[in-house]
């Protein structure tokens, strides 16, 4: 299966977030604290269910979203 879109919204320190990828692969890069690592997490949040701490909502939301869309599927996560 392939990851098409991450859809993010109010994940760690992520207000919003939408990434079209590339079926080629994906090059995340940035400086230090740019939420280069938010976005693998939320990534593993909404396909494993794991990486979901106190800290995964970001401060002031009451919940985080997260939507993987593969290829016949869409997964949608919410944490709150």
């Amino acid at each position: 299966m392939t990851i098409h879109r991450v859809t993010i919204s109010n994940f760690m320190g992520i207000e919003a977030l939408e990434l079209k990828l590339s079926p080629e692969g994906v090059w995340i890069e940035g400086g230090n604290a740019k939420g280069k690592t938010s976005v693998l997490k939320a990534v593993r949040a909404a396909l494993a269910g794991q990486g979901i701490s106190d800290g995964a909502i970001r401060k002031g939301a009451t919940a985080a979203e997260i939507v993987v869309n593969l290829d016949d599927l869409t997964i949608r996560r919410i944490i709150d």
